[in-house]
């Protein structure tokens, strides 16, 4: 028979490992209010967090994913997604020059937005959930109560909202979640919902602060038409063929706006963003003071 050295027997060693004792372990670090957990104790104390810590993290979250757009989009603009090109008018015969858009946003872009805005949407309804289980809910049914219409969203106190303090429910109410009341606070749950199934659709659209520099031109035409998000290109020049044109530079910026949700669909998304931001904050604000007046939330 041979014998294994000591110091290998213990690394092979198979059988149950000796832990410290939990009750010590809390007694050492000075916790209190003990309770029994799978045979041993524990202390409530670990887990006690502020009830608006949850929401106010994911309104936080939210800010810090929006900066992840303007990432994703410098690397987009890398692609060179505008050109500019010059052909015939079929309709006049003359010379235009345009700036086109060649290239849609890839789809990391759209992902950034949907990281974006989720958050946002998350922070509502872990709020509802605060305020349910703050009043001894069960908290599976606090959902906050979006809708198409009012009569959908008052709806929601007999369902998916049904364990919110009536206060509460109405509170959340009168920021009008429909879509005939606040449409941009509306369309943050048409988001959340397209981005379970799929990326949201973005593009680029509307151009603004568009200028030429050292342009000179010889000859009949205009200069600078307005952006047309049909083409999806803004007219530089329409000359006459026989017309010299010179342009040395040309500088815009490009506002990338939601494709495919209703009601925001060829908005664009940064100040969509800002406003829906300001809104769940201010809802987050009015739904702490109001707990905190009803006793649900401490002072």
């Amino acid at each position: 028979m041979t014998s294994t050295p000591a110091n290998e027997r213990a690394s092979t060693f198979r059988g149950p490992v000796p832990t410290p004792s939990i009750d010590k372990a809390i007694a050492k670090v000075g916790l209190d209010e003990p309770i029994p957990i799978f045979g041993r104790t524990m202390t409530s104390g670990i887990y006690n967090v502020a009830p608006m810590e949850s929401p106010r993290y994911q309104l936080a979250r939210a800010r810090e994913k929006f900066q992840d757009i303007q990432a994703a989009l410098a690397k987009y603009a890398l692609t060179t997604p505008f050109a500019v090109v010059t052909e015939e008018s079929p309709s006049t015969g003359m010379q235009k020059t345009v700036l086109r858009r060649v290239k849609n946003t890839p789809i990391f872009v759209a992902a950034a937005v949907n990281d974006a805005f989720e958050p946002l949407r998350k922070a509502l309804d872990q709020v509802g959930y605060a305020v349910a289980k703050a009043a001894n809910m069960r908290g599976k049914n606090c959902a906050f109560p979006f809708g198409d219409t009012e009569k959908e969203v008052r709806g929601r106190s007999t369902g998916v909202s049904r364990e919110l303090p009536e206060e509460i429910f109405e509170l959340m109410v009168s920021f009008r979640p429909y879509k005939d009341g606040d449409q941009q606070l509306w369309a943050l749950n048409e988001i959340a919902n397209t981005s379970k199934h799929r990326i949201t659709k973005t593009f680029p659209g509307s151009l603004s602060g568009a200028s030429l520099k050292d342009v000179s031109m010889s000859g009949t035409g205009s200069i600078m038409g307005p952006w047309n998000e049909g083409n999806g290109e803004m007219m530089i020049a329409e000359v006459t063929k026989d017309t010299s044109l010179v342009i040395g530079e040309i500088t815009f910026s490009v506002h990338l706006v939601f494709g495919d949700i209703p009601v925001v669909c060829g908005q664009p998304i940064e100040p969509t963003f800002s406003y829906v931001e300001s809104v769940v904050k201010n809802i987050l604000d009015a739904v702490e003071a109001k707990a905190v007046e009803m006793g649900l939330f401490p002072q």
